[in-house]
Formats: C-alpha cells, structure tokens, sequence
C-alpha cells in the first residue's frame, strides 16, 4: 500500500527538496500551496507527480477539509516565514505565520490521528542563539532574533501537542543546508554564480563560520525521523555536520573547483552579530535517529556546482 504524505513549504528550498526525494522513494505526495503563490519554480519540473492543494495553513477550515479528503500518514511541515533578514521587521506575520501554522496542522491531525505515524517539524539552529561550544538538544536556547523565537515556539508547541494529543512528532534543527535550489539570493549560490560568470563578489566577513550542510544529507534527515520505530512525542534533534567552516574557507573551495579569478571585496560589517562558533552536536541524532551526514563539504560544493552550471538560468 503506498504511504501518503503531506508536505507544507514544498515551493521552498528544503521543502522542494524533501518533496523530491519523497517521490523517489515511492510517497504519493501531496503539497499545500497558498492560492496567491507565483514562485513555483522549484517544483515546476515535478508539478505532475504532485497533488497540489490551495490553501494557507492559518486557514484552519480549508486544513480540515483536504486532511479528510487525504488522511495522510506522513506530514513534513517546512513552511515558515522569517527566515531572511528582508523580513526581519515583519515582526507580526513572523510570529502569526509560525506559530498558527503549528497549531493548526496538530489540530487536524488529531481529527485523522489513527492514519498518522510521523509529523515532522522543521526547526532552526537559530533557536540556541549564540553559543561558545557545539550546540546540544538540551541547551538551554536564548535566540537573538525574532524569527529565532518564533522557531523557538513552534518547537515547544510541537512538544506540547505531540504530547497532549499523542500524535508522535519530531522536530529536525537545521543548521546551514546548501545545494539544489536554493535561494539566489543566500551565500552559497552568490559565490558560485559568480565564479562561474567570473563576476565580481562583495561578501561580508571570511571569519564568520557556518556548520555546512549538503541538501541531500538534510532530506536524508527527514527520512530517518519519519521512519524512527518507536513512541517519540516532540523530541528535538540536530541536522548538521558537526564541522566548522568559514566563509572565507568556504568561498577558496568554491574557486578551487568552479575557477575564479575576478576580485573578492569583504565589507567586514561592524554591527552585525555573529557568533565565533557555530556548531552542531551530532551525538544525538546519529545514536537515536541513525543520521549521520554522509557528504563531504568538497563533495557537496562540487554537486552544486554542477548543479548550478547546468540550472544557471534559475540564478540570473
């Protein structure tokens, strides 16, 4: 019998890419989508292999009605809003977007529980705030922004309801993915678009350091939280890799394998706050879940940068 699965945040770019691999591993998948949505182009070449449902997850009506039509068995919630710093002052959606989303995705869920063997939530790594060492599940979490807190919620919420309602649900804590279809926006495909185009790059601070991540090591993450065999209600885990690497050593990877010779102007910016470590403890995820990130960040710059070269036209 084929599982069902019910995917919020697929037009995104961890969502596009959970919502593939779904597919792969033969899910009937099904994806919310807001009626208003024009920036599909990362589901554009899958769209007929989908079920595609509009509606708006704060819409507690429509949830209730496309949950009694599909009854799924799997539910991968990556929708989120808040994430860039563009949205930072949307102080109000940050908080309404996130925190009603949660809420009412357990509320349906509860009406159709006995179909349900796994929500999967996605957190953020931005939830612990800034920390000296290698950030564990249980530390206690003092984020440094509002999206942070507003993940922060979500997270406990997810606890508290998976709990109350006895609906099993495991929170995965991103930390920095990279890969297929991420924004143009965000560093990783900045760099390597303009070291493929042999652009000029106006980057931040080399000395800033991120716990990397490949995008199919991330969805992989998923896999293994959905499949986890046991009672687990709202448990946190850690996505990452447990390594440390700087922009700057990030970026001289980048120009090894794509060839760059065009000029690097970091800005070195004074008042944003960025931690001197940024890390994952992967302890727990690797004991319980049995996930552990299998690519290198060489291996996984090269990926994207095939990637890229062959997709360039999503990033001009």
């Amino acid at each position: 019998m084929t599982e069902i699965a019910f995917v919020t945040g697929a037009t995104g770019f961890i969502g596009s890419n959970v919502t593939r691999m779904l597919l792969k591993r033969g899910f009937e998948v099904h994806v919310l989508v807001r009626e208003e949505t024009k920036n599909l182009w990362r589901i554009d070449n899958i769209k007929e292999e989908l079920h595609i449902h509009h509606g708006d997850l704060i819409d507690l009506g429509t949830l209730e009605n496309i949950f009694q039509e599909v009854h799924p068995n799997y539910i991968f919630h990556l929708a989120t809003y808040g994430a860039y710093p563009r949205y930072e002052n949307d102080i109000e959606k940050i908080i309404t977007i996130n925190s009603i989303g949660i809420k009412n995705l357990f509320e349906v869920a509860k009406k159709v529980k006995s179909d349900i063997n796994m929500i999967v939530n996605t957190g953020s790594s931005s939830e612990y705030g800034i920390k000296d060492k290698p950030m564990k599940e249980g530390d206690f979490e003092s984020p440094i922004n509002v999206y942070g807190v507003a993940k922060l919620f979500c997270t406990k919420l997810c606890n508290v309801l998976s709990n109350e309602y006895k609906i099993p649900a495991i929170t995965l804590r991103i930390f920095s993915s990279y890969g297929y279809y991420e924004d143009p926006r965000r560093f990783v495909p900045y760099v390597i678009k303009s070291a493929i185009l042999n652009e000029r790059m106006t980057l931040s601070n080399p000395n800033f350091v991120r716990d990397f991540i490949f995008i199919d090591d991330v969805c992989e993450a998923y896999m293994c939280a959905s499949k986890f065999d046991g009672d687990i209600y709202g448990d946190v885990f850690n996505v990452g890799t447990g390594k440390e690497t700087t922009l700057g050593e990030f970026l001289q990877k980048v120009i090894k394998y794509a060839g760059y010779n065009n000029k690097v102007v970091w800005t070195y910016p004074e008042k944003q706050d960025e931690p001197k470590h940024w890390l994952c403890d992967k302890t727990k995820s690797e004991r319980i879940l049995k996930f552990k990130a299998n690519t290198s960040i060489d291996q996984g710059i090269q990926l994207t940068i095939q990637w890229m070269r062959e997709n360039l036209n999503y990033y001009r």
